[in-house]
């Protein structure tokens, strides 16, 4: 995301059988990766670190439900097993809609 709260790029992809912490932290470490050219979740953490050394970046935390456009790529990385990278002119209607929403601090409750 932008500063302004654009999607610049977005990805998902498919990591088996994991715990969601595991799943976000590996989603991290993989989109620092990706986007800039069977481990452990500490493995991950070291990564993410030095990543983050080369980067001027923050981090804040967000509620699942206030962040519907995660949620997408986080479903839809499990469905299709496999990674995928879309850039912002390649968001289908449905993301452009929950990034929206997002904008808007709507929540998204999953009933």
């Amino acid at each position: 995301m932008s500063l302004t709260g654009n999607a610049l790029v977005a990805f998902h992809d498919f990591y088996g059988e994991c715990t969601s912490l595991e799943a976000e932290i590996r989603a991290l470490n993989t989109g620092l990766r990706k986007t800039r050219g069977p481990w452990t979740v500490q493995y991950h953490l070291e990564e993410i670190q030095r990543w983050l050394s080369k980067l001027e970046v923050s981090f804040s935390h967000i509620w699942r439900e206030g962040n519907i456009v995660a949620d997408w790529l986080a479903s839809n990385g499990y469905k299709e097993k496999h990674f995928k990278l879309l850039k912002a002119r390649e968001l289908t209607g449905e993301v452009r809609g929950l990034l929206r929403l997002d904008n808007w601090g709507l929540p998204n409750f999953r009933v």
